[in-house]
């Protein structure tokens, strides 16, 4: 557009100029060997303007037959490079489509015609590769190591096939180099920060994480998050040997992710054993509103050394009651509660999650409660069969892998917080429960107070020849008429006459009783340990329980 204005004002301006010197009136005198030229202005200059356009023709005549030979190679040139550039796309097509011979061909007549092209050295590394030449694939990436254009992506290639042999030392070494190349190659940082992971050295992580900060791979939001798991880590170490750090961890940890429930549980695991009840309560409440956990509910029941199961039962509810939790909520209260004997309140923390498809730790509850509430054999069964058959628990899983520990590094890729509290898919790490006979076996074997109590209900009610006394049995009185009831043989009936009717007694309906209770010399029947410090004091201002005033 600026052009057309320009070159129109241009012609605006000799229009002008020619219209001005024709109007004005004049001569020219021109004398040159002897001869006296008069010619009229306008004329003179329109002779000028001739004689300037016929030498910039003649120029350019002149200049354009002086360049032929150059233009010649020129067209040679240039169609040479749409040849190669032709052979390097259709190469790049080849390999995606798994053509490898004409791949090879195509990254043939690329080399040659392109040698210093990087797309073409690419498609040579690609080509040999397809063709698992890899010793052909390490030297073309070593030589475009020595280009500086090109070097990232030689290191690139080099790591991977590093990586593909396991040769974890030359990976390592490799993503080294190319971080000292480029501080926000991805790759290289993402390599360095699995190896520094997997051989636990945490300080070295941390580092990376904030490199990776300054250079844009990750945001701040995903730092803390895995800072966290970090964080976490060490204080897992830490836990067994020194306190004080564990907790200073565990706490860093619990500030930069306040859902993760290994700090929380760490943190307040920790406190609680130096006597921070209340900053280790305000901990696992925080957690447990975010991420209710089985763990987090197990620490925050035992927090106070020496509490009674009452106590104990009386904290869950607490719990559940202010911060909720769902199932794990109900969970956690029934747990409580089987410990507490409170068999009704275990039973009713149930019942919304037996309703549809229970899960294995609710129907594993349930045969518990049905065994030391009733000592029901056919109902336990009944509930540790549907556990068999149940829907499966959530349980830590990172990449298929699931564990029964929260772990800061996935085993299967070497990621960072990559293990989630989540129900697993169904065929990936997964190890089989047992039949059903063996749950029930393990089930009963355990010892707990249900199981305990049930053995004691068998030896009362059991067959006389199998109890293990001299004692004569004693008689049992049956106040229900006896029903006569006639056996009757169909293949001898002569042997009915002289056979007499057997008598039958019917047995009563099982009334409904109250839960058996122990006798005073057993110390289960106490209400408090003997280390329990008592019933929670009532606080003077409001008349309101309190756990740690």
């Amino acid at each position: 557009m600026i052009r057309i204005i320009f070159w129109f004002a241009v012609l605006a301006a000799v229009t002008f100029g020619a219209t001005w010197m024709a109007d004005q009136p004049g001569t020219m005198n021109i004398t040159w060997l002897g001869y006296n030229i008069e010619v009229h202005i306008g004329i003179a200059f329109l002779a000028i303007a001739i004689l300037f356009l016929s030498i910039w023709i003649i120029w350019g005549i002149i200049k354009w037959v002086l360049g032929r030979p150059t233009a010649l190679g020129g067209f040679f040139s240039r169609r040479r490079l749409r040849k190669g550039h032709d052979a390097l796309s259709k190469g790049l097509i080849a390999i995606g489509a798994g053509d490898e011979h004409g791949a090879r061909q195509y990254a043939k007549i690329a080399a040659k015609i392109l040698p210093n092209e990087p797309l073409a050295k690419l498609l040579e590394a690609q080509s040999a590769k397809a063709e698992g030449d890899t010793a052909r694939v390490k030297q073309v990436y070593k030589q475009m190591t020595k280009d500086p254009e090109t070097r990232l992506l030689g290191l690139r290639g080099l790591f991977n096939e590093a990586r593909a042999e396991k040769d974890i030392d030359a990976a390592r070494d490799i993503a080294r180099e190319a971080l000292r190349e480029n501080a926000g190659a991805a790759w290289a940082s993402g390599a360095m920060l699995v190896s520094y992971a997997s051989e636990k050295d945490w300080p070295a992580v941390l580092a990376t994480l904030e490199n990776q900060r300054k250079s844009g791979l990750i945001d701040a939001a995903r730092e803390k998050i895995l800072k966290a798991a970090v964080l976490t880590a060490q204080a897992m170490e830490a836990e067994d040997s020194d306190i004080p750090a564990a907790i200073d961890l565990a706490s860093r940890a619990h500030k930069l992710d306040p859902s993760l429930v290994p700090a929380a549980v760490i943190a307040g695991r920790a406190l609680g054993a130096t006597g921070s009840m209340r900053k280790a309560s305000r901990i696992l409440e925080k957690t447990w509103k975010l991420s209710p956990h089985p763990e987090i509910a197990e620490v925050y029941a035992h927090l106070r050394p020496g509490d009674s199961v009452e106590d104990r039962l009386q904290r869950m509810h607490d719990l559940v009651r202010t911060f909720h939790g769902g199932e794990e909520g109900g969970i956690a209260i029934a747990t409580a509660a089987i410990e507490a004997r409170k068999w009704k309140q275990a039973r009713e923390a149930l019942k919304p999650y037996t309703l549809e498809q229970p899960r294995t730790r609710v129907c594993t509850l349930m045969a518990e409660i049905e065994t030391g509430e009733f000592a029901d054999k056919g109902r336990t069964r009944e509930w540790m069969a549907r556990a068999v058959r149940a829907k499966r628990d959530p349980a830590w899983t990172a990449d298929g892998y699931v564990s029964s520990i929260w772990l800061p590094v996935s085993p299967i890729t070497g990621e960072l917080a990559a293990f989630s509290w989540k129900v697993p898919v169904e065929g990936l790490g997964y190890t089989e429960q047992g039949t059903e006979e063996e749950i029930i076996s393990d089930f009963a074997s355990q010892p707990t107070p249900a199981n305990e109590e049930a053995k004691q209900i068998e030896v009362v009610v059991g067959e006389p020849e199998s109890a293990a006394s001299n004692e004569e049995p004693v008689e049992v009185i049956d106040l229900e008429p006896e029903k006569v009831v006639e056996k009757t043989d169909t293949a001898n009936p002569e042997a009915k006459a002289k056979e007499k009717p057997e008598v039958v007694a019917e047995k009563p309906e099982p009334a409904k009783t109250e839960p058996i209770k122990l006798s005073e010399a057993d110390p289960a029947e106490k209400p408090h340990q003997p280390d329990d410090p008592g019933p929670r004091k009532k606080n003077g201002a409001n008349n309101k329980a309190g756990w740690f005033n």
